[in-house]
């Protein structure tokens, strides 16, 4: 975490912005440390035990949750402390969220057809999160680590497998960095009968 609170601080003396004033700051999470729990399951007074599974929580960790807007989830996770903090001394007061609750606000709303079973795949940083939604209804988040086009295969094909999803009939939608000529999308696009560019 310190490496990054590094990295963050070289980041903002590089471009200046600790030199202007803002109405308002923003910090999004991008990490493994989350979940996603059913509203009727969630209790704000339990968010630890939501995570529990996925990561070690340390009695010094800080737990959050962001409502998911319109939708009956909550994202329950683990944010850096420390780049809070730094971001707190500099700045003042801020608001922070998990990046999995932003792509799930965007994404859910948007209709699709009944009977389409949608993927979408974010990539950013060798980081994918895959969405994927089916008659309007979360079937899947999760985020993965990848280094080459064979881990973004891996990842996607297992998936969409284990939810049962048939690969002539998804639509796998990539956003993000990636273009249709990036080697991610060219290698998804031999094994998955629909693959566009989302955005």
């Amino acid at each position: 975490e310190s490496e990054l609170k590094n990295a963050i601080s070289n980041f903002l003396e590089l471009h200046e912005v600790l030199n202007h004033s803002y109405e308002s700051v923003v910090v999004v999470h991008t990490n493994p440390l989350f979940n996603i729990v059913p509203l009727p399951l969630f209790n704000k007074n339990q968010l630890a035990d939501y995570v529990k599974f996925n990561t070690q929580v340390l009695p010094s960790d800080e737990v959050a949750f962001d409502l998911i807007e319109h939708q009956e989830m909550a994202v329950v996770y683990i944010p850096f402390t420390s780049v809070n903090n730094y971001i707190f001394e500099h700045f003042g007061p801020f608001d922070f969220k998990h990046h999995s609750g932003l792509h799930l606000e965007e994404l859910l709303p948007i209709q699709h057809d009944q009977k389409e079973t949608a993927c979408y795949l974010h990539l950013d940083q060798g980081i994918l999160s895959m969405t994927v939604i089916k008659e309007k209804k979360l079937l899947f988040f999760n985020q993965f680590t990848i280094h080459t086009t064979e881990d973004l295969l891996y990842f996607i094909l297992f998936s969409l497998e284990q939810l049962h999803v048939d690969l002539h009939e998804v639509q796998a939608l990539f956003y993000g960095e990636t273009t249709a000529i990036d080697p991610y999308f060219k290698k998804a696009a031999q094994y998955i009968a629909h693959c566009t560019i989302y955005r």
